[in-house]
C-alpha cells in the first residue's frame, strides 16, 4: 500500500509540474520571445500561438498579438510616411535649387540652417551654412528685427553691399510659431542699370525736342 500510495503521489507531482509547464511555463517563455523580437525589430514575424491554458494567460497572450499587430501596422504606416516625406523634401530641395533667387533659412538666433547654392552665388561666398547672419557681406539685422517684430507680412527692402559691390532686391518674412525667417535676394544691379539708362533716354529724347 505504502509503494502505490507514493507510485499515486509521484505521478500526481508529475502531472502537476507538467501541467504548471504547459500552463505557466512555455507561454511567459513564449511572451518573452516576443518581447525579444520586438526589441530586435522582428515586428511582422511577432505571434503567439494560444494553447489550452488559462483564461489569464488567454487574455495576455490576446493582449499582446494584439499590441504586436497594431505595432506592425503602425510601423508600416510611418514607413509610408516616412518614404512620402523623403519624396516632398527631395521635390522642395529641387525646386529650391532650380530657382534663381538666392534663399536663406534663419532661426530665431540668426543662424543660418539652409541656403541654396544661388544665395552663396549671389553673395560670393563658399559655405554660409552654420554661419551667422552677421558674418554675410550685407547688412541685414535692420530688416531682420524689422520681419520678426511684423510676422504678418513680408518686408522688402533693397541693400548694397561694398563688399561684393552689388545691389540686392530682399524679401523676408517671419514664421511666427518657430521665429525661423524666410529670406530670398535678388541682384537688381542689371535692374538698376536699366533703369538709369531708361531715364538718360528719356532727359536726351526731352533736350533733343
Amino acid at each position: 500500500v505504502f509503494l502505490v500510495s507514493c507510485f499515486v503521489l509521484m505521478l500526481l507531482a508529475w502531472w502537476g509540474i507538467a501541467r504548471f509547464k504547459f500552463n505557466i511555463i512555455e507561454p511567459v517563455n513564449s511572451l518573452l520571445q516576443g518581447v525579444s523580437m520586438l526589441r530586435a525589430g522582428k515586428i511582422s514575424k511577432v505571434k503567439i500561438s494560444k494553447k489550452n491554458t488559462s483564461r489569464e494567460i488567454d487574455v495576455l497572450v490576446n493582449n499582446f498579438n494584439e499590441m504586436a499587430l497594431d505595432i506592425h501596422t503602425n510601423q508600416e504606416h510611418l514607413s509610408l510616411v516616412n518614404q512620402s516625406l523623403q519624396e516632398q523634401n527631395t521635390f522642395m530641395e529641387t525646386v529650391v535649387q532650380s530657382v534663381s533667387s538666392g534663399i536663406i533659412l534663419l532661426n530665431e538666433k540668426g543662424e543660418i540652417l539652409f541656403n541654396n547654392d544661388q544665395a552663396e552665388h549671389l553673395l560670393n561666398s563658399k559655405k554660409i551654412k552654420g554661419t551667422h547672419i552677421t558674418s554675410l557681406p550685407l547688412s541685414l539685422n535692420d530688416t531682420l528685427h524689422t520681419a520678426r517684430h511684423d510676422p504678418s507680412r513680408i518686408h522688402k527692402k533693397d541693400l548694397f553691399s561694398p563688399t561684393t559691390r552689388k545691389t540686392y532686391r530682399i524679401y523676408m518674412r517671419c514664421h511666427s510659431p518657430s521665429k525661423h525667417v524666410i529670406v530670398t535676394m535678388d541682384d537688381i544691379g542689371s535692374l538698376i542699370a536699366a533703369q538709369k539708362r531708361s531715364a538718360i533716354l528719356d532727359v536726351a529724347r526731352h533736350v533733343a525736342h
